[in-house]
């Protein structure tokens, strides 16, 4: 299991991850209590295709970004997702998911997160492949 406050130094102060977007997901509450306005911003949404449209917006302004939502409700984000492919826009998903056996429609990165050093590898392997990517966060992933 990985502190909140290393996950989130990992994420923003090493990787250059600013910007959040997503509907409150429970498995996600010690990280989202952990955030700071010092160093990143957070900007809550209705639901996960809201989150997704935010976070593309943020990027357009020129914010790496991220989307926070539970993998039970993935269908929501595949709506709008050929968008995010056609202009490759690198987004991270940071997916909650207590079984961590999850299909996602779209052949993107994906990384099962059991330690920091996962984050690092999915934001290169997104890099190379101007591609946005899934990092799945298990119910024992963050503290």
């Amino acid at each position: 299991m990985v502190k909140a406050d290393d996950f989130l130094n990992t994420v923003c102060n090493e990787l250059n991850y600013r910007f959040f977007s997503g509907a409150v997901v429970e498995g996600f509450l010690k990280f989202l209590k952990a955030m700071s306005s010092e160093f990143m911003h957070y900007v809550p949404a209705a639901n996960e295709e809201i989150a997704l449209g935010i976070a593309c917006g943020a990027f357009s302004g020129g914010l790496k970004s991220c989307i926070l939502f539970d993998m039970k409700f993935k269908e929501k984000i595949y709506y709008n997702f050929n968008f995010v492919l056609e202009n490759k826009i690198p987004l991270l998903l940071l997916g909650y998911s207590e079984n961590k056996k999850e299909n996602f429609k779209y052949d993107i990165p994906i990384k099962l997160f059991s330690k920091l050093s996962d984050i690092k590898s999915l934001d290169l392997e997104m890099e190379k492949k101007s591609s946005p990517g899934l990092l799945i966060i298990g119910k024992d992933g963050i503290s």
